[in-house]
């Protein structure tokens, strides 16, 4: 009875861990869903494809901060300053994405540090 206790609080605990992350950056997402931002989007990929690389750059330029969630502009952002020969500021762009990376892999390893000491709580108060 006590195991069966045990591992439905624990259960509970982990949606409930699970579920409150996801909310959190949920909201993140937003602004980037607005009919102006999708259609930037797909306007730089068209543009992009037919080789019209100074409006492509203006259109994907305009999506400033999507690299955080959205890999595949990354790579055409880098593509379309290249193809203009902004070498530089590609570079400056691939090393900010090179923070970005660290810093989001930082904050997974300490969420996952939290969630191992709650169920090492959890763990130490059902035995």
């Amino acid at each position: 009875m006590k195991k069966i206790k045990f591992l439905s609080k624990l259960i509970i605990q982990i949606l409930f861990f699970i579920s409150i992350f996801n909310v959190i950056y949920a909201k993140n997402y937003e602004k980037y869903y607005q009919e102006d931002k999708i259609s930037n989007y797909f306007s730089g990929i068209l543009l992009l494809n037919d080789n019209d690389y100074i409006n492509s750059y203006k259109k994907l330029k305009q999506l400033d901060g999507l690299e955080s969630i959205h890999l595949p502009y990354s790579r055409l952002y880098q593509y379309s300053l290249v193809n203009l020969e902004r070498i530089d500021e590609a570079y400056k762009f691939s090393k900010n994405l090179e923070r970005l990376y660290w810093l989001m892999t930082i904050l997974k390893i300490i969420k996952l540090k939290q969630f191992f000491l709650i169920i090492g709580k959890v763990l130490s108060i059902s035995s």
